[in-house]
């Protein structure tokens, strides 16, 4: 789509079933595209024309590596695939059987951290292909449910995990060691009302803070030195993504009711809202100058929001 006309540009046939991920590479060169059947297809920009496709199980993730042309999914058969684009080279991350929940990079590009349904951490060194870290359902302060979100701290050290369990833990990267856990809930207990739904970190090395969201709809900022709440908004129903403003003190959620709401870090306060989807956010996306956001729901619409029209 052009984002200021809404001209359709493109349209990529030949689907087995509902297109479910889409996302563009590091360079913007490469759109890599899958469908709830496994099928994985990578265009090549502007032309669109189709450089390489692969078939696998049932994906649950797509992400590209932040600088390399490497692709990588989570599949519900516990695996997780590293292909370079275009050869297709590919090399595969076995789990423990449980679905590949979710991954996400290591800041130094050669390790990435993967959570499972059963509650259990894998950081895998990618270039061996062996799991660094293996941390199972409970162990060393471990999570008691399945793993919904990770990512990783831009300094390297440390990465986080959220879970059904209604917390958030944060793992030494060097160590596989628990340094802190963020109780989003009255307590840690399976299949809690207050499972993490996402959880990020600000893209500063520096910084000393994450956030959550959690589906009883609290968006919390964390001390992760001391794992105190610095800051908490009621944002909706449930949060579905967050995302932390590069420069801004500014905090994007998207809700289970269909709002898109931006809360003060600092403070908590809710800023804006976006509106016009009648059902749960599935996905948002936010252009690279932070001035447009395109967001997907189950409505069966994507918007586009102007980000520097927040009144």
């Amino acid at each position: 789509w052009n984002s200021k006309s809404g001209q359709v540009l493109h349209k990529v046939d030949g689907w087995k079933d509902s297109v479910h991920c889409a996302t563009w590479s590091s360079d913007g060169h490469h759109l890599a595209l899958c469908d709830m059947a496994g099928t994985i297809k990578v265009l090549k920009y502007p032309s669109y024309a189709e450089e390489w496709s692969f078939e696998v199980g049932d994906i649950l993730w797509l992400r590209w590596h932040p600088v390399a042309n490497v692709l990588f999914c989570g599949t519900a058969d516990s695996e997780m695939w590293m292909w370079k684009i275009p050869s297709g080279d590919s090399k595969l991350f076995g789990g423990s059987g449980e679905k590949t929940e979710c991954g996400a990079m290591m800041a130094d590009g050669k390790r990435m951290a993967c959570g499972y349904s059963d509650g259990s951490v894998r950081l895998f060194d990618l270039k061996s292909g062996s799991a660094v870290h293996n941390i199972s359902k409970g162990q060393g302060l471990g999570h008691l449910d399945t793993i919904n979100c990770v990512d990783c701290h831009p300094n390297n050290s440390i990465f986080m995990t959220g879970s059904m369990d209604g917390t958030a833990k944060l793992w030494n990267s060097t160590s596989g060691k628990c340094v802190g856990t963020l109780l989003c809930a009255a307590k840690q207990e399976e299949n809690s009302g207050s499972s993490v739904e996402c959880c990020v970190f600000p893209s500063d090395k520096s910084s000393n803070i994450c956030v959550t969201g959690t589906l009883d709809g609290i968006v919390t900022v964390w001390d992760t030195s001391t794992q105190i709440a610095r800051a908490a908004c009621k944002v909706g129903e449930g949060v579905t993504k967050i995302s932390i403003h590069p420069t801004d003190p500014t905090i994007i959620a998207a809700t289970l009711d269909g709002a898109i709401r931006l809360i003060d870090l600092r403070s908590g306060n809710a800023l804006s809202e976006f509106t016009g989807h009648t059902a749960n956010i599935l996905d948002f996306s936010v252009s690279s100058d932070y001035s447009q956001l395109v967001s997907s729901a189950d409505d069966g619409t994507c918007r586009i929001f102007d980000l520097k029209n927040t009144q």
